[in-house]
């Protein structure tokens, strides 16, 4: 064989071992582009298309992909939160900066990734659209999802629900009371206590059929009164262990403030916490605002995540609509008023802050 063919079949050879390892390199990346893009709508799936859910379980995949970091500033139904996965990116990461905002609803992210990565048309590339697809298609489910209930129900009518489920639950609760009462002396403190609960109820059924029928808060409901004593009407009536200081006099629309409080202590008769509870009223340092501030410890066990809180439809009770604290929020905008939620290492609770004057 002459040193010609030898070289030349040594070419060839060349050729055809070159082509065979480029062959199986792209057939490995597109099984992982397969792979990951099959993971991706999964793990979507098995969290019910859950936004903040998705994200985080998405990780695996981005980490494959060649992503280092990424980074989410989330802002949900009036929290905001930074969400952190992954570790410090090298020197040679590239960033990739995309946002979603919708509603209520909004996450700017960045992500610190390979050049390969990010690279327009690459294969990784399109796991990191179909990544931002899914989100998107999540928030705007979650956005429609909100916006068609309001629509369905006509906005109050949700108030009207979560009151019903409230008597519902009152009447139920007084029903098994009522089976395991034997002695003379239960029976006679049962009677006392409705006395004083029977008419509250009996109001605020009468007040729901009245809502039903006439879906809105009247402007010309506004009046004075004491905010310790509405507080203290809304403690009453879910028989909740509190203590009320401070005092404020406001004038504002009296049932659209005990719609609030309700909804917003109803959540503490619904996830039983049992310790008591504190509840603070003070004028606040800006002019013509009152607050209320609601401490209470940490029930042991349970993690609470703020920027869950005021999500509609997501509760972590099986009693609860998942839907008190978001219609706490609407209400007091309705009077330029704002909730939010804060949390130390051993209590947590919610301040409101409204005007002191709205006409």
């Amino acid at each position: 064989m002459s040193i010609f063919e030898l070289s030349s079949a040594l070419v060839l050879a060349l050729i055809i071992l070159v082509t065979t390892a480029i062959g199986f390199y792209y057939i490995r990346r597109t099984r992982l582009l397969s792979q990951s893009l099959t993971e991706l709508h999964q793990f979507n799936q098995e969290v019910d298309l859950d936004t903040l859910l998705f994200f985080r379980r998405a990780w695996s995949v981005l980490h494959r992909i060649g992503v280092y970091q990424v980074v989410a500033k989330v802002y949900w139904f009036g929290e905001e939160k930074t969400i952190q996965l992954g570790g410090v990116p090298t020197k040679k990461s590239v960033q990739l900066f995309h946002q979603i905002h919708h509603g209520d609803m909004s996450l700017d992210i960045v992500l610190q990734l390979s050049r390969q990565t990010a690279r327009s048309g690459s294969l990784a590339n399109l796991v990191l659209e179909t990544f931002f697809s899914i989100l998107e298609r999540d928030v705007i489910l979650k956005e429609d999802q909100v916006s068609s209930t309001q629509k369905r129900l006509e906005r109050y009518q949700l108030f009207v629900q979560h009151e019903i489920k409230n008597i519902a639950q009152f009447i139920d609760l007084l029903s098994s009371q009522v089976t395991k009462i034997d002695k003379d002396e239960d029976k006679i403190r049962l009677a006392d206590r409705l006395k004083k609960t029977l008419p509250v109820m009996a109001d605020r059924a009468q007040k729901t059929i009245q809502s039903m029928k006439n879906p809105s808060f009247s402007h010309d409901e506004i009046m004075a009164f004491s905010l310790k004593e509405a507080v203290q009407e809304v403690v009453q009536m879910y028989s909740l262990n509190c203590k009320v200081l401070g005092e404020a006099e406001v004038i504002l629309n009296r049932d659209l403030l005990i719609e609030v409080l309700k909804n917003v202590l109803g959540n503490f008769r619904d996830h039983n916490v049992d310790s008591e509870l504190t509840i603070y009223l003070s004028a606040n340092p800006q002019p013509n605002k009152v607050e209320i501030q609601i401490h209470s410890r940490k029930i042991p066990g349970v993690v609470l995540q703020p920027e869950r809180m005021f999500e509609p439809f997501w509760t972590t009770s099986e009693s609860g609509l998942g839907l008190g604290l978001f219609l706490a929020r609407e209400l007091l905008k309705k009077i330029d008023g704002e909730i939010h939620f804060q949390q130390s290492s051993q209590h947590f609770g919610f301040n409101l802050l409204m005007p002191k004057t709205f006409e």
